[in-house]
């Protein structure tokens, strides 16, 4: 939730528990530069788990960038509306162990939050970890979706869609790539409805995400 400014030059946004509107922590920068803001992520118990922002009405008119700081994927905040992600469990408090021993735990950061241009005048842009494939939109697709992917070095890339016995059924792009961010279209009108896998491969790593295909 994006509060109003506490001036022209700020932003401040609320963070609440989607289910109940619990809040978790308010935090305000400036917003004229890039200003990262680091987020943990804590779950009691494993699984894949979904972080969203429905309205960015009232947030300020500067890029809002997401980056996962595990695997470097980064999310145009408004291009995209949640990302979903897996967490491990955080061990709980044992028993009789007191509150402020408990609380007093260093959690590693998994997401930054960036608040203004993604660079400044004389900033390399962000690296990217490792190859990273991100989810296609729209999912489901009934004509044409989008798939995001990056790599850390230059190099030739493969991202194929193939079938749930792992048949290909077209090659969406085969060539060489400059290290970062890339997104290329993915023709689904021709296609049978169901579920496909977006196959991303480059320098002997793979990377897959699933797409529906309705019509």
């Amino acid at each position: 939730t994006w509060l109003a400014p506490l001036s022209p030059d700020y932003a401040a946004a609320y963070f609440v528990r989607a289910e109940d509107g619990r809040p978790l922590v308010f935090e305000a920068r400036p917003a004229a530069t890039r200003q990262p803001l680091r987020l943990a992520v804590e779950a009691t118990r494993p699984g894949r788990y979904t972080l969203s922002w429905p309205d960015l009405s009232a947030a300020p008119q500067v890029a809002l960038t997401l980056v996962d700081l595990t695997t470097g994927q980064q999310t145009d905040m408004r291009q995209a509306t949640s990302v979903s992600v897996d967490v491990n469990a955080t061990r709980l408090p044992d028993e009789g162990e007191a509150l402020p021993t408990a609380l007093a735990r260093t959690v590693a950061p998994r997401f930054e939050l960036i608040v203004g241009d993604r660079t400044t005048s004389g900033e390399a842009p962000p690296a990217v970890a490792s190859l990273t494939l991100d989810t296609a939109r729209p999912n489901p697709a009934s004509a044409t979706a989008r798939i995001r992917f990056a790599l850390p070095e230059a190099g030739p890339a493969q991202v194929r869609l193939v079938d749930l016995l792992g048949r290909t059924v077209a090659v969406v792009a085969e060539r060489g790539f400059e290290a970062g961010w890339h997104e290329v279209p993915i023709d689904v009108a021709r296609l049978p409805a169901g579920v496909y896998v977006v196959r991303l491969g480059s320098a002997g790593a793979v990377r897959t995400t699933r797409l529906t295909v309705t019509h």
